[in-house]
């Protein structure tokens, strides 16, 4: 079993090794695989504890502070969270790895992308509040329009297809705006806060997953 002080470490390994890998890729694109694999094996040691029952945070203090709202840069993981984030993290690691194999040469941009959808997941997953949360999912929208490489410049319809999906993300934004104007941005408020919060985020996965 992973000790207390050691699961905390292994979150901040699983949040910022593809931060680095994305950053060593620009230098040898290749180094982002050693990002994915290390945020992988991160996250199975994570799955592990909590599959035993065992929550892991880690709090590293206030970034961002609006009048009386303050969001603190906290991360949590518990079983659910950890079982998304094995998941998301097991098919950005194989697709890096099929990348390598199937696009050689032009292999580059691909897995400096897959690193910016990788610290997407993160975030997404283990922010223990709202606006880590929006900052991970807008960082997964980049990264995959990045990824895919539309050039919506080219054609109307494209750019149409883009302004639809991401309505989505204002619905999320319209919930975090009325979810922060009352002083709640954490998963520990209210239940009927939460529920709203968990309305905006399914409405919002589904317009842009249409």
């Amino acid at each position: 079993m992973v000790a207390e002080g050691q699961a905390a470490t292994l979150l901040l390994i699983v949040v910022c090794a593809p931060v680095v890998g994305g950053l060593a890729a620009c230098w040898y694109a290749r180094l982002a695989i050693v990002g994915g694999i290390c945020a992988w094996v991160g996250c199975m040691l994570l799955f592990h504890r909590a599959l035993a029952g065992h929550e892991t945070a880690v709090f590293l203090g206030d970034w961002l502070q609006v009048a009386s709202l303050t969001v603190g840069l906290d991360f949590r993981i518990d079983l659910l969270s950890a079982i998304l984030l094995l998941v998301m993290h097991s098919l950005g690691l194989a697709a890096q790895l099929l990348a390598v194999d199937y696009l050689r040469d032009s292999v580059a941009r691909s897995l400096r992308v897959s690193s910016l959808l990788q610290v997407g997941y993160g975030l997404l997953c283990c922010g223990d509040n709202y606006i880590l949360l929006f900052v991970g999912w807008v960082l997964v929208g980049v990264g995959a329009h990045l990824l895919t490489g539309v050039d919506y410049s080219a054609s109307m319809g494209d750019a149409r297809v883009w302004m639809a999906l991401h309505s989505g993300d204002w619905v999320l934004m319209a919930g975090l705006v009325g979810l922060c104007s009352v002083g709640q941005v954490g998963w520990s408020g209210d239940a009927g806060e939460g529920q709203w919060i968990g309305l905006c985020l399914i409405l919002a996965a589904v317009v842009r997953s249409a």
